[in-house]
């Protein structure tokens, strides 16, 4: 019997119902995660996501599990896994399950928002964020997926001007934007080293986007996939959710620099 290379519906369908000791009814793939597969599973009982991923992945699941013993507690709304399989019990493949939320991505539904939803789900996420910089102060700066891992950077100018420096490399490479607006952002940055290595390496969910903020009714249901956590500036968080792009990283340090003078 030849084993599948990787996760396929039939082996979350029976992930599922092992997990869960209930009848599958119906298994629907999504579109969602780059190195995972997503399924949508309705069954005799209730509805659930689950995520599997390959062995090779598997450090990511551990980190997401990592994160949701510290940020649930404090009340940060992640989509809490319910159960998980790690060792290879019901598959060979890594599986974390969590209940199916209520909503939709908010980049689906942003447009039919009105004004008054915006306002209160912008308060939603300042609030979110600002639980989330309760926790610890990291050792480092960037994006960890834990304390106790090695930090690469020790300021939060270095982690800038390194991803800064990527992107150039990145679009002198294949011509798709405008190198000058890439060159501006590092410019800036540069002249705002100062500022920039006095932040703090304060905690905040730097992939809480457009793509992983489930919204049902106009107010926040949970937050999906956050298996990691990013030490330094959360205004970052904001050029995320626009975008991470040399454009959207520009502005970010046009305020930074407009906030300075005005102080």
């Amino acid at each position: 019997m030849n084993l599948p290379l990787f996760p396929d519906e039939e082996v979350a369908a029976t992930v599922v119902a092992l997990m869960t000791s209930e009848k599958v009814l119906s298994l629907e793939r999504m579109t969602t995660g780059e190195q995972n597969f997503v399924c949508a599973v309705k069954t005799d009982r209730s509805e659930y996501v689950i995520r599997m991923t390959t062995e090779n992945y598997q450090s990511v699941f551990n980190s997401a599990l990592y994160w949701q013993a510290k940020l649930i507690p404090l009340g940060v709304p992640l989509a809490r896994f319910i159960q998980f399989d790690l060792t290879g019990q019901y598959s060979k493949f890594p599986a974390l399950l969590m209940p199916r939320l209520p909503g939709n991505d908010l980049c689906n539904i942003y447009s039919k928002l009105t004004d008054a939803d915006k306002k209160n789900l912008a308060k939603e996420m300042i609030k979110i964020q600002s639980t989330t910089n309760a926790l610890p102060l990291a050792s480092g700066f960037g994006i960890a997926a834990s304390y106790e891992q090695n930090f690469k950077f020790q300021s939060w100018y270095d982690f800038i001007l390194y991803n800064l420096k990527r992107y150039i490399t990145a679009i002198e490479k294949n011509k798709v934007i405008d190198l000058d607006s890439a060159k501006k952002a590092l410019s800036l940055a540069k002249s705002l080293e100062n500022h920039l290595s006095a932040i703090e390496p304060k905690p905040f969910l730097w992939d809480a986007s457009e793509r992983n903020v489930l919204v049902h009714e106009g107010k926040i249901t949970g937050i999906v996939d956050v298996d990691e956590v990013c030490f330094g500036d959360h205004l970052l968080a904001e050029v995320r959710a626009n975008g991470l792009c040399v454009f959207r990283l520009s502005f970010f340090l046009d305020a930074v620099k407009s906030n300075d003078c005005a102080a």
